[in-house]
């Protein structure tokens, strides 16, 4: 039974109690209190005639009411819950309770109707037959079945007629989703991308702002499939009736098998989470074949497990499949190629619905208020180098071309490679794509080459590098992107230090003076690495990564860094 809500109230009478008179009032004497007009020596009786036409008796009688309250606002009507009824994505046939309570305290109802509007593939049915009667203060529930099968926008109403009561009416909306259900080509990598947005002016001085614009970037996904027989028939008989909608995509990297079994009715499915795409309020699929599989929704993400919004339908053994889904559209019809009457092959590309939050985390090291990428590129593909210019040129095609310099900085462009083993790798490279935000985060890019080479050894104290001359007095002159270096000792210990002057001492030597002493003492031997930094951020919002296998082996991922200009401290 419904608790009723409900007050002490009291009266505001004359005289004493009275809560709401002040404090000089309630001082007062009847006496005193009373108008000096209704005193009762003042008060006489007159007898009075009258004269008039006849007699008439007049009497007001006043018929006492209640006074409202917040249980008017509450009971004495029907209580629909909920008052709209938000599917959200749906990927498989699923029950939902749609509760009516008659909140009249005193007064008994019926629901004589129950009619759907524009319900195709929902069922709304009581659990007793029409009319349906509710005493006072009774609640019952109504079963909402929706089937995977349908138009995809599912936009219903539900209109419940009571006797000698106005309608109520109930909004069921939602959308259909499939399951992704046949599984990546793994002969060739699974391709993701990372797109951000950043507006980003550059001023003539070569001085920049940065605006992201995204909270967090467009993602897709492109595989290939190949399948024959069944399989394949299944895949063709999607594509032809689905290929505009809404699907719950596996991610094909973050695949795990289940540990343990998984009971009918369950409502948490142990996995270790740690560096895979599951999130709370997505899907995630447990998968044994094409046709064998269940979708469920993701109610939270634990270390270990998975907690379940609603239980599973059906009973999964140990070594079951189990992957992340997002909700993807594909980007274009994939063009199918028949290599034989029973086997065909396409290549499919998803574009991700929905947002796909990480955590950001900028790299440990950090110089001047900016982190620095320590990790060296992989040489798998040979990085690649170039110092661009941005020169606008004036040709009027009949004399000289006026070329100008506008900023006078090598605007220096870098490649940076990396080959990921695992899933605390791949989840760590995917921290710092977040942090760097497209092309909004700036990062110190040391070139990891031999830029200088020591000849003679420094003291603790001392601020000069005598080094092998190589023209960085004569054509580097301190310019922005090479004033900065980056030692790196054998011992493990990386010094970052700003060149303050740079002198040419003969044809094989040159000093450069530092900022400040290096505080350890070092011996050409024992200099494994000095390398010019440059204060850079991404070339494009764009990033893109490879994966070889499942996020427990390899994937490969490679972008460019141009140099940031004026905004070198």
């Amino acid at each position: 039974m419904a608790p009723l809500t409900g007050h002490l109230t009291r009266p505001a009478v004359s005289g004493y109690g009275n809560p709401y008179l002040s404090r000089e009032l309630r001082e007062l004497t009847p006496e005193r209190y009373e108008p000096v007009v209704y005193s009762l020596g003042r008060l006489h009786a007159r007898p009075l005639q009258y004269t008039g036409p006849g007699v008439s008796v007049s009497s007001i009688v006043h018929a006492p009411r209640m006074a409202r309250s917040s249980h008017d606002d509450f009971y004495n009507r029907i209580r629909v819950r909920p008052q709209r009824l938000n599917l959200g994505n749906l990927a498989t046939s699923q029950v939902r309770p749609l509760t009516l309570w008659n909140a009249f305290v005193d007064q008994a109802q019926v629901l004589a109707t129950l009619t759907l509007v524009d319900g195709a593939g929902l069922t709304v049915s009581p659990r007793a037959a029409l009319p349906l009667p509710f005493t006072p203060m009774q609640e019952h529930i109504l079963d909402v079945a929706v089937d995977a099968n349908g138009p995809a926008v599912i936009d219903a109403r539900v209109d419940l007629g009571f006797t000698g009561l106005d309608g109520v009416s109930v909004q069921v909306t939602g959308l259909r989703m499939i399951a992704w259900p046949v599984p990546c080509d793994w002969s060739r990598p699974v391709d993701e991308s990372l797109t951000f947005l950043t507006d980003i002016h550059y001023a003539y001085s070569g001085s920049r702002t940065a605006t992201p614009l995204r909270a967090a970037p467009r993602r897709s996904i492109g595989f290939d499939v190949v399948e024959w027989e069944s399989a394949r028939r299944v895949l063709e008989s999607m594509l032809y009736d689905w290929s505009a909608r809404v699907w719950s995509l596996p991610i094909w990297p973050d695949i795990s098998l289940l540990s343990a079994p998984v009971a009918e009715g369950a409502l948490e499915v142990p996995v270790a989470t740690a560096g895979l795409d599951f999130a709370a309020g997505s899907m995630s699929m447990l998968w044994r074949g094409v046709s064998d599989y269940e979708l469920v929704e993701v109610a939270e993400v634990l270390g270990d497990r998975l907690r379940l919004a609603r239980p599973t339908t059906r009973a999964w053994s140990r070594g079951t499949r189990l992957y992340p889904c997002r909700n993807a559209r594909l980007v274009t019809a994939p063009s199918i190629r028949r290599l034989s009457g029973a086997v065909v092959r396409l290549q499919a590309r998803f574009d991700i619905d929905e947002p796909c939050d990480w955590s950001a985390i900028a790299p440990a090291a950090t110089y001047l208020g900016h982190p620095v990428l320590e990790h060296r590129s992989d040489e798998n593909t040979d990085p690649e180098a170039a110092f661009e210019r941005r020169v606008s040129t004036l040709d009027g095609d009949v004399g000289l071309v006026a070329v100008q310099d506008q900023t006078e900085l090598a605007w220096q462009r870098v490649s940076h490679a990396w080959r990921l083993q695992g899933r605390a790798a791949r989840a760590a490279w995917r921290s710092l794509a977040y942090w760097l935000d497209g092309r909004a985060g700036l990062v110190w890019i040391p070139t990891m080459t031999d830029d200088l080479v020591l000849l003679e050894a420094v003291t603790a104290v001392g601020e000069a590098l005598t080094v092998e001359w190589s023209g960085a007095a004569r054509f580097l002159r301190l310019q922005d992107g090479r004033r900065h270096i980056r030692i790196a000792l054998r011992s493990g210990q990386v010094l970052y230090r700003r060149v303050s002057a740079v002198n040419e001492l003969d044809i094989a030597r040159e000093q450069l003076l530092l900022d400040a002493p290096l505080g350890v003492a070092i011996a050409p031997r024992g200099v494994q690495m000095i390398s010019w930094m440059t204060l850079s951020h991404l070339a494009s919002d764009t990033v893109e990564l490879s994966h070889v296998t499942d996020s427990q082996g390899l994937a490969d991922a490679r972008v460019s860094f141009v140099a940031a200009g004026r905004e070198e401290p």
